[in-house]
């Protein structure tokens, strides 16, 4: 029965040896081409792949906060990864988030995992990371899809002008405020004999006044 147990283990530990994934690449860049089609912009800063002791594989670098038509990025950046071999075949794909916060900042994000394991990329193959772009929102893009919601609305072009220019008028309505200067901090309500007066604030020093729905006076100090 001893033997039997003993014979079992070598069997079993034999096994976690044969599956076990070759990492004596941790800890090196792989040579390995980063094809960057995507619209972000990094600079005279270099995109490599490495892989790290645990077997993930990690893309650095740095990917600055604007496009590289100059247009400024507001949000996480989705990429796109695929892994190909040097026939141009794609083998793996995953995708990758640079966060908001480390746009501009050298960074180390994981795009992968060594085979064998579950979903994992094998490097003795890999010839070529290509990485493109599947989510990216620009503050340009966000100015040109308001300006389309303000235009579609109707308004007199001089309240038009006004919201996309993000001015506040006396006359305007709650909806136009909203879409000039966004929402209130704090609404503060009134109920008169001639209706219902509100006071919006948008700081300790911007207040404006609604009477039944429009602005009626407008208060900032200097």
């Amino acid at each position: 029965m001893l033997d039997m147990r003993r014979m079992t283990a070598a069997a079993i530990t034999g096994l976690v040896l044969l599956v076990a994934p070759p990492f004596e690449v941790a800890g090196k860049s792989l040579p390995v081409e980063v094809s960057n089609r995507t619209l972000l912009d990094t600079g005279d800063f270099s995109l490599s792949i490495e892989v790290d002791e645990f077997g993930t594989i990690l893309l650095t670098g740095k990917f600055l906060s604007k496009t590289a038509t100059g247009e400024r990025i507001v949000g996480n950046v989705v990429l796109g990864v695929s892994f190909q071999d040097k026939a141009g075949s794609v083998f793996a794909e995953s995708t990758a988030t640079i966060w908001e916060r480390d746009l501009g900042f050298a960074y180390s994000a994981p795009i992968g995992r060594v085979a064998p394991a579950p979903g994992g990329v094998d490097v003795s193959e890999l010839a070529r990371v290509v990485l493109t772009v599947r989510e990216l929102t620009t503050q340009e893009a966000v100015d040109r899809e308001r300006q389309a919601t303000v235009r579609a609305r109707g308004w007199p072009k001089n309240i038009e002008a006004a919201v996309i220019e993000r001015r506040v008028l006396l006359g305007m309505t709650m909806d136009q405020v909203t879409l000039a200067w966004g929402r209130p901090q704090r609404v503060n309500q009134t109920l008169r004999a001639s209706g219902l007066s509100e006071q919006w604030v948008y700081s300790i020093s911007t207040y404006v006044y609604f009477e039944n729905g429009r602005v009626t006076a407008i208060q900032s100090s200097r």
